[in-house]
């Protein structure tokens, strides 16, 4: 009996999904103005330059900076900046998660204006956003003294409450804000319970196999 119920054991685990990991998508290894596009889809940045499978996309305004007006990034060899070549104007990149994510959508910025991230569901930016964060200039009075106008980062988080986002939204005015190592934890559906009757013949088919097993050891 002990070894029936660990097999019951074995089988219910299996028939649900493990817990994913979380991912972060540090922008190292892209290149200095570069555009991440599907970098981070296993496809390619504008500089032809391909990125692990993490299913997640950005479209054209999103730039990549290896060096510039920063220091002290979280990942100092590469930083991720809002650009659509028209200066002083208000950006909005995406990022496209296929799949979706869940739990919480965290990172860190570095900005000298006001902008903001949102996330949305499977209906994209023409539905209500899940959850949104005011990037505001983080050149406060408890910024340390240095060299670079983007020098102090602070983090960010945007909780789910158990729902699941499909893209993210950066908007803000063109080259003043900087993010860098942003953390996602991809969805994974779970596997539907099986239902008493289906447990019942689990049981009865793993009881047989365990009987057999008992014979052949005594055989």
């Amino acid at each position: 009996m002990p070894t029936l119920n660990r097999l019951l054991a074995a089988a219910a685990a299996l028939a649900l999904s493990a817990p994913a990991l979380s991912i972060t998508l540090n922008f190292e290894g892209i290149g200095h103005q570069v555009r991440p596009l599907g970098f981070y889809d296993a496809g390619a940045a504008s500089n032809g330059s391909i990125g692990p499978d993490h299913g997640a996309v950005f479209d054209n305004e999103a730039l990549v900076l290896t060096r510039g007006a920063y220091e002290n990034a979280p990942s100092p060899n590469g930083v991720l900046t809002l650009f659509q070549d028209l200066e002083d104007s208000l950006v909005l990149a995406t990022l496209s998660i296929d799949g979706g994510f869940v739990g919480e959508f965290s990172g860190f910025y570095s900005a000298t204006s006001a902008g903001q991230i949102s996330v949305f569901g499977a209906g994209g930016p023409n539905t209500p956003a899940l959850g949104t964060w005011q990037v505001a200039s983080t050149n406060g009075g408890d910024c340390p003294a240095g060299t670079q106008p983007y020098r102090c980062w602070k983090p960010f988080s945007i909780s789910l409450a158990g729902q699941v986002g499909y893209s993210v939204v950066f908007s803000g005015i063109e080259l003043e804000s900087l993010y860098d190592d942003i953390t996602y934890t991809p969805y994974v559906p779970t596997a539907p319970i099986p239902e008493p009757g289906t447990w019942a013949l689990m049981a009865a088919g793993l009881a047989g196999l365990a009987g057999a097993a008992r014979r052949r050891r005594n055989a």
